[in-house]
């Protein structure tokens, strides 16, 4: 899957957004590679 974040041209999303929307983007990458290490050393 994939985040995407698409704001009204010309806008700009506020900093507390961006830092949520980085900060799931990380905490999910993160699940997912424990997942990809689990499965390859089972």
């Amino acid at each position: 899957g994939r985040f995407m974040m698409q704001p009204t041209p010309g806008a700009v999303p506020p900093l507390q957004a961006r830092l949520v929307a980085a900060t799931l983007a990380d905490q999910v990458g993160a699940a997912l590679d424990t997942s990809r290490t689990a499965r390859e050393n089972s």
